[in-house]
């Protein structure tokens, strides 16, 4: 089932230009109101810078300070300033700008006198309150800031919606046929008004390419169903003519020893040969899982790898500490070809002869006490192991790509004398 198709690119799309529009509008906003608020300011310092210069020229010419018009005040040595401001202009002697009450606003300039002193200096202040356009708006500009921000948004996402759906929806519709492939299904090739030539050539490319896939699968099962016919009948005469031979009376002691090999060898070919084949097929081996005795299972691979070894088994040492009563739920032939390839394979490559197989909560524990020979450094991803001339690894191989199918985690460990292999085999009881 394929999962719902949502439309992240849109959503991206979208707020992409949601973010550069408000952010943008809000820079020429700012610009503009700086803008304009330096200009005004400039306005009224030319302004009083012209009022300044007439009151110096009038009082070098007469002695005394000339007649003023009202929002326009000299404040001399002594004089009082307006209670306003007096407060700012001693904290701040060099500030030039003071805000008042009641929508008074000042503005000041010195005419005579020390730079910057308070005393022994004339000052030209003038109220400029009710001269000034933007101060008394401020509220109402950041309203129209803000209504305009809302109409250049608008305007933003409608066409950046226009733009996304042309984008997205062929993506989308693209996304959404994919999602329903099958590379073992015949499926119809990708169509659609594909309004843009990358989208349209994506879709040829992934017809292409599913096209090959399902090519290879087809051959794939073609050589798969060749080589289950070509692999398993030599294996089913080689186990039939053992079992014939195992019954023959007249065979010597000397020989039931090899047959036996040859019969328990044929078994573990036939087992592999069939996990192979499931894992290429790509089909559940095994059957349904059922509630199962493990013990016995893991006494008869240790029997069946005892008889392959023959002589070699007598310095093996293998401990079961499971209970017989314990059982676990899973497929009986995964459960057979992990236990015999770990088990198998901890009795064949142990040096010390010392295996111990046992419970931990979930987890099937198989120990090779000992200095164990040519396997693997830690942390080897297991796909990169690989058999070598001995065929060694191969089942290590085999049972992590068995694991990973059927959901089993493994986990392989080792340290200066052990080697351990954990595998979780659900409802463990």
């Amino acid at each position: 089932m394929a999962a719902p198709v949502t439309r992240p690119l849109q959503r991206h799309l979208l707020q992409a230009f949601a973010a550069v529009t408000i952010g943008i509008s809000l820079l020429a906003a700012l610009l503009a109101l700086a803008l304009a608020y330096q200009v005004e300011d400039d306005v009224i310092e030319a302004s009083l810078h012209a009022d300044a210069d007439a009151a110096i020229l009038a009082y070098h010419q007469t002695g005394q300070w000339p007649t003023l018009p009202e929002h326009l005040r000299i404040v001399g040595t002594g004089a009082a300033w307006p209670s306003d401001i007096a407060r700012l202009a001693r904290e701040e002697p060099e500030r030039r700008e003071f805000p008042g009450r009641e929508g008074r606003y000042y503005h000041t300039r010195q005419l005579i006198g020390t730079h910057g002193a308070r005393s022994d200096s004339a000052w030209l202040i003038a109220e400029v309150g009710d001269r000034l356009a933007l101060r008394p708006m401020r509220r109402r500009l950041w309203w129209m800031i803000a209504a305009g921000l809302i109409l250049t948004l608008g305007v933003s996402l409608l066409v950046a919606r226009r733009l996304s759906r042309g984008i997205s929806e062929p993506l989308g519709q693209l996304t959404r046929q994919v999602a329903d492939w099958s590379p073992t299904q015949h499926v119809p090739a990708l169509v659609g008004p594909w309004q843009h030539d990358e989208v349209r050539a994506l879709a040829m490319r992934l017809d292409l390419s599913m096209q090959h896939i399902r090519d290879l699968l087809a051959r794939e099962r073609e050589f798969v169903s060749g080589a289950s016919h070509e692999l398993r009948t030599p294996i089913s005469v080689v186990r039939s003519a053992s079992d014939l031979l195992m019954r023959d009376p007249a065979l010597p002691d000397s020989a039931v020893v090899h047959v036996q090999r040859v019969h328990t060898a044929s078994l573990q070919l036939e087992e592999t040969t069939a996990a192979l084949l499931a894992l290429a097929r790509e089909e559940e081996a095994g059957g349904e899982a059922h509630a199962m005795r493990i013990v016995p299972l893991l006494e008869q691979i240790v029997v069946r790898e005892s008889m392959a070894r023959g002589d070699e088994s007598s310095r093996l040492d293998v401990t079961i500490e499971i209970s017989d009563d314990c059982m676990v739920t899973v497929r009986p032939a995964v459960l057979q070809i992990i236990g015999r390839n770990l088990l198998g394979n901890a009795m064949r490559h142990t040096m010390s002869g010392y295996v111990v197989v046992r419970r931990d909560a979930d987890w099937l524990v198989v120990r090779n006490h000992g200095v164990v020979a040519t396997w693997p450094d830690e942390g080897v991803t297991p796909y990169v192991v690989r058999a070598d001339q001995e065929g060694v690894h191969f089942g290590l191989t085999l049972v992590h790509r068995l694991c990973a199918r059927h959901e089993h985690p493994l986990i392989i460990t080792r340290g200066p004398d052990w080697f351990e292999a954990r595998v979780r085999l659900f409802h463990l009881g």
